[in-house]
């Protein structure tokens, strides 16, 4: 008797998104948390605090467990992957001591753009025309939301591009890593290794954190590992150009946590784009999920 065939959206694809959502929300509540603690700390010193209590995450696991789990022989590629992340960590934190949060996160959004053509261009992967659409209207969303600001330049904005295309080339290497390391491999590595590289750019700006900073950047560092962590693990279900569009869910995310916990009113703009993003993130869905359905049906015998 034949195996009956999943319904359309009952596939691993749909795990890829909720880590993807899952994984915005930390990133986002990680940039909430150090706009409102940053005071006074150079933006190399936040990195190097994040990265640090990040690999501390790692460390329980890798006691009980034991170090013979971080085999790889894929390592060249995990400090490539480090070092695109200190690049991206640190160009964003120094953005956002120089523009508001708004206009950096908007800017922000070209990131899955790169990504997207980076897989294109080392990961062989197909650009299916849904995924452009996708992806044009989770941009065209995230400019209706925050689409003053742009008047005057700053070199934050350059920092944000930089920070751009530095995540997009760790999104890249996540991908290739994925299919041969573990998402807790891939999270680990990139944690402890971007840690002493961070730490040789804030030695040169270091100044003593107030405990309130230090307990803050705690937190933090933790998000960013689970971040980390679920973004890795969305990779290992569908292809890069597939998911990043589900990237734009932090737009959502950026505007909640503006609301509440620095008592930014989210105007009109904000909820058409955040409309806008959904839609295209929902038509990518469905269109993915009856994509592959048909792939299932075409291979059964």
């Amino acid at each position: 008797m034949d195996k009956p065939v999943s319904p359309a959206f009952d596939h691993p694809f749909l795990i890829a998104i909720g880590c993807m959502a899952l994984g915005t929300l930390m990133f986002s509540g990680s940039h909430g948390i150090v706009r409102w603690f940053s005071g006074g700390v150079h933006p190399m010193e936040l990195a190097f605090m994040s990265n640090a209590f990040s690999a501390l995450v790692f460390v329980p696991w890798l006691l009980r467990r034991g170090f013979h789990l971080l085999y790889t022989q894929r390592f060249p590629l995990h400090a490539l992957r480090a070092l695109f992340n200190v690049g991206s960590i640190t160009t964003w934190y120094w953005a956002l001591t120089l523009i508001p949060i708004a206009d950096a996160t908007a800017l922000s959004i070209t990131a899955p753009l790169f990504a997207t053509l980076g897989a294109v261009i080392f990961l062989g992967e197909q650009m299916r025309f849904r995924r452009w659409i996708a992806l044009v209207a989770g941009l065209v969303g995230g400019l209706i939301i925050v689409q003053p600001g742009f008047g005057d330049f700053s070199l934050g904005y350059v920092f944000v591009l930089a920070s751009c295309l530095f995540s997009s080339g760790s999104r890249v290497c996540a991908k290739k890593l994925s299919s041969t390391d573990s998402p807790l491999v891939c999270s680990a590595y990139v944690a402890m290794l971007q840690t002493p590289f961070s730490l040789l750019a804030a030695s040169f700006v270091w100044t003593t954190p107030s405990l309130a900073q230090i307990g803050a950047f705690a937190i933090v560092g933790m998000m960013v590992a689970a971040a980390q962590y679920l973004t890795v693990e969305s990779f290992r279900s569908t292809e890069i150009g597939a998911i990043e569009s589900f990237n734009y869910i932090r737009l959502i995310w950026a505007s909640l946590i503006g609301y509440f916990a620095f008592g930014e009113v989210a105007g009109l703009s904000t909820w058409i784009g955040a409309a806008v993003i959904v839609g295209a993130t929902t038509f990518i869905a469905r269109r993915e999920a009856k994509a592959r359905s048909r792939e299932a049906k075409a291979a059964q015998p």
